[in-house]
């Protein structure tokens, strides 16, 4: 069973996992995969305001320096239905009519 996370615990729960290696999936309606990317979370920070947003450090990120910068962008006034999957290894939350499903690996 999922437990709902208000806004305030999802935020917490991506900040407990900086330096967690993680993956990231993004599903469109219907249920449809458009992205999967991995890497190991780094701290949250304001620097992409109004969203807040945690950098994604992977090696392919860092040999590509200079090109957009991968991370989770989280837009508060966005996000709807944020739960934490059975076992506290997946969060998610549906944000702007997709689903972003975080994974620790």
């Amino acid at each position: 069973m999922r437990r709902p996370l208000p806004l305030a615990d999802l935020l917490a729960v991506l900040d407990e996992w900086n330096g967690c290696d993680v993956a990231v999936r993004i599903v469109t309606p219907p249920d449809e995969l458009v992205a999967v990317f991995e890497g190991r979370l780094g701290s949250r920070t304001n620097t992409k305001h109004p969203s807040v947003w945690w950098p994604l450090e992977s090696e392919s990120a860092r040999a590509a320096a200079g090109t957009e910068q991968p991370g989770i962008y989280l837009h508060s006034e966005l996000v709807e239905d944020a739960a934490l999957r059975p076992g506290g290894g997946v969060v998610q939350w549906r944000q702007a009519g997709a689903v972003v499903n975080v994974r620790r690996l």
